[in-house]
């Protein structure tokens, strides 16, 4: 399993506001999921991390 962890993001979340801030973790997980092409790997988001399980 990898844990990323975005740098700066909690003052772009508190900037932005958390609507945006959620959907800029869904493009990030969404860029790591189409780089991902193996059906059996999850790429979620899990406190404001993005986890990627490699099984």
């Amino acid at each position: 399993m990898i844990l990323c962890d975005v740098d700066f993001f909690k003052l772009y979340n508190d900037t932005y506001g958390h609507r945006v801030g959620d959907r800029c973790l869904q493009e990030i997980a969404k860029a790591i999921k189409d780089i991902i092409k193996c059906p059996a790997n999850l790429v979620a988001l899990w406190w404001g991390r993005i986890c990627c399980d490699f099984t």
